[in-house]
């Protein structure tokens, strides 16, 4: 998973995911934080 492969999902949601990610300091590499990551981003659909 990486910010482009989200944002492909959830397109409409680019800019808070970016602001969620900067913000959180998201590492992709870890499992735990793409979950909430998603959580948040199944949250603003």
């Amino acid at each position: 998973m990486n910010f482009t492969k989200l944002t492909n999902i959830f397109k409409n949601h680019k800019a808070h995911l970016k602001d969620y990610i900067d913000k959180s300091a998201i590492d992709f590499n870890d499992t735990q934080q793409i979950v909430e990551l998603c959580n948040y981003a199944f949250s603003l659909e």
